[in-house]
């Protein structure tokens, strides 16, 4: 499945590293950071299980929204990014 991440990490301990690292070890190592606080991945995980394991790297006043997206999309990227998502599909 094909998911998108989206974070918000707020003072005091964004551990922006931390959750680069788990978000590369759930996507299959098959990820795009797209936009600043945005990634594209894959994963067979579920929405549910990717966020909790990317919650490690999470404080209690962060945001973050896991969901799954298909083939029903459209935006203003870099031409890489667009290659790399039409290949996950």
């Amino acid at each position: 499945m094909v998911y998108n991440v989206s974070y918000d990490l707020h003072d005091p301990g964004q551990k922006y590293k931390e959750l680069h690292e788990l978000i590369v070890s759930v996507s299959n190592n098959r990820w795009a950071h797209i936009l600043d606080s945005t990634y594209i991945i894959e994963s067979n995980k579920t929405s549910e299980e990717i966020h909790l394991a990317l919650s490690k790297a999470l404080d209690s006043n962060d945001n973050i929204l896991v969901c799954e997206i298909n083939k029903n999309y459209h935006g203003y990227l870099k031409k890489k990014y667009w290659q790399y998502i039409k290949g996950l599909f």
